[in-house]
């Protein structure tokens, strides 16, 4: 059985989210809005890291103008039908499917959950309490019930001989020492009186209770108390309610699976594993992940008849060989060890992992719980994110350069002075896992110094042994790095933001103009500057395409109401785990995206 957890989240707690302040439409973006609730939600829940450290406002700016460019994406990615294509019935399918399985288990198992005000109180008198204990300990159960037998008759405890083996006879208990129910045992003992004899691994115990004193506290104490007691009883409670919900509701189902198609597929995943390891020389205590083109490699290398048989036999609606591919591809896959064994097994656990949630999934749409406001909330911030994605997607692999201009562009370097020919140094941690982003923004708060994480941590190779430093190049080359670079001070640590290549957090470590003239000739610097003109020409392209759909949906933007919104600057990442399994972030991750408002404002002529 799987564990279970419901919306809670890294670091902190978040439920459905209610803020005591009025939600107010912050901005208005063709038919769509966003509120205070969801601008305060999306700030808090993104990573902060040191970006304009102190100045709420500008962060405020910046993701209010980055959210709407999301939006302004997403809008026309649906205009262009991009919301009809494959991958959103797939990958963005397995998403939508977390949030209607974590309805259900909100009302099969949360709205279950009921804490009495006594069971409160009980779990304070333990916290504030301490027990001073003696016991008797036997590995002979006649024996130890033959004393207790006494004891019942009135024998003092102290009276009876010493019994074999005898462990340690007089300590002090607090809470959260013993199991509970042993600890609820000892607990609810008066002053002379013992526990039934308790079965331990090792043997038997009576405990009697010698002495039992209370600890001072405050009310401050008590406020906290309370709160951690409730979440502690509330997953306890849910553990239990939910082990029972699933084991009612598997009973009796059977979903084979093509054994010889798993075979076929698990193949082809540990030799991409193993090349990868090998190629990318991925130590042994490391992770080798999937990335999402392997996916799309091993989807090429089936024939389309075997992409089409079934693999997973479900009664209705069957999953096909590609099905299974594109809906394991939104999990993504990993594993430190790359052999044949390891993953087979780790295939397999996947394959049942999938089938309960598929099941699960289809009883929550039976019930038509994707309908609910709080999931189509959740869904289509979501939605709005992939559209954008699919649309920048489309336009970055149309964007070309031609040699001519790349010669042209040479020519003119040093002619014409652009304040936006800014170089940046950078010192990167790169990863697949947000687990190591945790970890790096845990210790970073701690004092670490940037380099020697990423010399451990970055799955950059050609930075790894430079601390993750990539040397001086222009702010319009890496994407988005670059582009947030340049807006950096020196010192400031960015991140994380998702690439093509994984999870990137940076640190600017240097800045400076870009040098009046070429320093080589043009044969040396061609393939350089192929990848600087092709990143400023996509970057020139969303800054007028976006301006351009602002103008096309219209947009409007509460800048008094902006100022108003009171938000927590949290430098941290935030998950959320869901119900039934399975985990995501809190928020999605926006990009930063802020070039096109200015243009767009000048070009209205119009005060912001």
């Amino acid at each position: 059985m799987k564990l279970f957890f419901y919306s809670s989240v890294f670091f902190v707690l978040i439920s459905s989210t209610v803020y005591s302040q009025q939600d107010s439409v912050l901005a208005k973006v063709g038919p769509d809005k966003i509120t205070g609730k969801m601008f305060k939600e999306r700030f808090e829940l993104t990573p902060q890291v040191y970006k304009h450290e102190g100045n709420h406002y500008s962060k405020k700016e910046d993701l209010l103008y980055s959210l709407i460019a999301e939006k302004l994406w997403a809008l026309e990615a649906s205009k262009i039908g991009l919301d009809t294509t494959e991958i959103m019935k797939t990958s963005f399918k397995a998403l939508e499917d977390m949030f209607v399985r974590d309805a259900l288990y909100k009302i099969e198992v949360m709205d279950k959950v009921k804490i009495p005000d006594q069971e409160i109180i009980n779990e304070l008198k333990k916290e504030y309490s301490k027990l001073d204990v003696k016991t008797l300990y036997s590995t002979d159960s006649a024996e130890i019930f033959y004393s207790y037998a006494k004891l019942k008759k009135g024998v003092q405890f102290d009276s009876l001989q010493t019994l074999k083996d005898e462990k340690e006879t007089s300590f002090e208990v607090k809470q959260g020492v013993f199991q509970k129910a042993v600890e609820d045992s000892l607990f609810d003992l008066s002053k002379g009186q013992c526990t039934l004899p308790i079965k331990s691994n090792s043997g038997w115990f009576i405990f009697y209770l010698e002495n039992k004193t209370n600890t001072s506290f405050t009310s401050e104490d008590i406020a906290s108390k309370v709160k951690s007691i409730k979440n502690k009883i509330e997953h306890e409670k849910a553990a239990q309610i939910g082990e029972e919900f699933l084991k009612n509701f598997f009973a009796g189902k059977q979903v084979p699976i093509d054994p010889e198609l798993l075979k076929k597929i698990s193949s082809k995943f540990t030799s991409i594993l193993q090349e990868r390891k090998l190629k990318d020389d991925i130590p042994d205590t490391s992770n080798v992940y999937l990335k999402p083109k392997d996916f799309l490699k091993v989807e090429n290398e089936f024939a389309p008849d075997t992409l089409k048989e079934i693999f997973i036999k479900f009664e209705n609606n069957p999953f096909t060989v590609e099905d299974f591919l594109r809906y394991f591809a939104f999990e993504g896959f990993y594993s430190k060890e790359v052999n044949s064994e390891i993953i087979d097994a780790k295939i397999n656990a996947r394959v049942r992992q999938i089938v309960e949630d598929e099941l699960l999934s289809r009883e929550g749409y039976r019930r038509g719980l994707e309908n609910l406001p709080e999931v189509q909330s959740s869904i289509n911030m979501w939605r709005d994110n992939y559209l954008a994605q699919l649309l920048k997607d489309k336009f970055v692999d149309s964007i070309k350069v031609t040699n001519e201009e790349v010669h042209n562009y040479y020519d003119g370097i040093g002619k014409e002075k652009n304040p936006n020919d800014i170089m940046v140094n950078v010192q990167e941690i790169l990863t697949d896992s947000l687990d190591v982003i945790n970890k790096v923004l845990n210790e970073l708060k701690n004092g670490a110094d940037f380099g020697k994480l990423a010399s451990i941590y970055t799955k950059r190779i050609w930075t790894r042994s430079k601390g993750g430093e990539f040397g001086f190049f222009p702010s319009t080359m890496y994407g988005d790095i670059g582009k947030i670079a340049a807006t950096m001070k020196i010192g400031e640590i960015y991140g994380p933001i998702k690439t093509p290549n994984g999870y990137s957090l940076f640190k600017l470590i240097g800045k400076k103009e870009k040098d009046e003239k070429p320093t080589k000739p043009f044969v040396e610097m061609k393939n350089e500057l192929t990848k600087e003109l092709l990143g400023k020409k996509r970057s020139d392209f969303f800054i007028n395409y976006t301006a351009k759909l602002a103008n096309e949906f219209g947009v409007s933007i509460n800048q008094n109401y902006l100022s108003s919104i009171q938000v927590n600057d949290f430098n941290m990442y935030v998950y959320r785990y869901m119900g039934f399994g399975g985990r995501i972030s809190a928020v999605p991750v926006t990009i930063p995206f802020v070039e096109w408002y200015k243009p767009w404002i000048d070009e209205k002529k119009v005060v912001p």
